[in-house]
């Protein structure tokens, strides 16, 4: 087994062919990450310097060394361990730095105008230094992409935590950083195939234990924190001072839910500012009460009904990773208590040790 090592230009500086260890982990809507371990002998040191990148062959997907650290044992050994995060990692070292109101569709407001998020904070900002010139962008014809639209208001937020991570989860998508044929940084945001019962266009992936492909699985439900209808509290012009002061209220009245079936919250929306600070405008009544209801409807996915299956799934049996299903994919599961659905590739950790190598996909419940 191989591992290259690049340089953040990705010119390759060596390749690693000793090590005890080696766990690298792949995720769908999150920076993935890794660890190694190996001997502290020098050219191995030399080699793998914080900032420099981990690729495997045959694979596009990459992972920043963030940390280095080394152990000296008269019993055990000296030991070199290295763990990193992957190149989705890229837009935690950014923040949006300006106001920036959204409407339209996300692609645009990511990176297809010249005042997109992550066009203006790390491929072309008006402070050159925050450019990163390697870095591209591809704009993905999927459908499920497509459609996507956004309401929303950003200040200062890192574009990792508060910007693109959150997308990807509440439209149940997900996004990549890897490294193209032109040795560039390619973001892109993906959304997986489905190869579950529910469609005839792909094979079926079946995960279950009575195959023997599930190795180990959890099933849990849980109505207590479920809520159905939300008042949002926010901003007020000043003209609707006298009316209530500091709140502007926006119900969410689902028309089947009643009595005991209605589940009440509120939710904050005061973050969201009523002025445009490109303009020093006030944002009229109609595009700031979207944004508001914007802020509702993702706090009431947050407090849903809670049905949770997740599993670890053994590739040595059945489907294997990158030829029958990817990361991201949908996929059928069925565990020993009659328990199954559709579950999505949440997550993939590829193993190197002294037993040999092992691929575990990990399951959650899509639906």
């Amino acid at each position: 087994m191989e591992i290259h090592i690049l340089d953040t230009d990705l010119v390759k500086v060596g390749i690693l062919e000793t090590f005890d260890s080696f766990i690298w982990t792949e995720k769908f809507d999150e920076f993935g990450d890794f660890e190694l371990r190996t001997i502290p002998r020098s050219d191995i040191t030399a080699m793998l310097q914080i900032d420099r990148i981990l690729t495997l062959p045959g694979t596009p997907k990459g992972m920043f060394i963030e940390s280095v650290e080394f152990k000296a044992d008269p019993k055990l050994g000296d030991e070199f361990i290295i763990k990193g995060r992957s190149l989705e990692s890229i837009l935690d070292r950014r923040t949006s730095r300006n106001q920036t109101i959204v409407d339209g569709n996300m692609q645009d407001a990511m990176f297809n105008t010249t005042d997109g998020l992550i066009y203006r904070n790390v491929v072309n900002s008006y402070y050159s230094k925050r450019n990163i010139s390697n870095f591209v962008t591809v704009t993905s014809s999927d459908p499920i992409i497509t459609a996507i639209t956004l309401e929303a208001q950003y200040r200062y937020e890192p574009l990792y935590e508060e910007i693109v991570t959150p997308i990807c989860k509440d439209n149940g998508i997900g996004f990549r950083i890897e490294i193209n044929d032109s040795n560039e940084f390619e973001f892109e945001f993906t959304a997986g195939t489905d190869r579950s019962r529910d469609q005839s266009d792909n094979p079926l992936v079946l995960f279950s234990q009575k195959m023997g492909n599930l190795v180990k699985s959890s099933y849990f439900r849980s109505m207590r924190y479920a809520k159905n209808d939300t008042i949002v509290l926010g901003q007020l012009a000043p003209e609707e001072e006298k009316w209530a002061p500091g709140t502007l209220v926006i119900p969410t009245y689902p028309d089947d839910l009643a009595g005991l079936g209605k589940r009440e919250m509120n939710s904050d929306g005061s973050h969201i500012d009523r002025y445009d600070h490109s303009t020093s405008l006030l944002i009229s009544s109609y595009d700031y009460n979207a944004m508001q209801e914007k802020v509702g409807e993702k706090d009431l996915l947050k407090n849903k009904e809670i049905i949770i299956f997740e599993g670890t799934a053994d590739t040595t049996v059945g489907p294997q990773y990158r030829e029958d299903f990817f990361l991201g994919d949908t996929v059928e599961f069925q565990d020993k208590f009659g328990n199954s659905g559709k579950a999505l590739i949440k997550e993939v950790t590829i193993s190197y040790d002294q037993t040999g190598y092992s691929v575990f996909p990990m399951l959650e419940q899509t639906e």
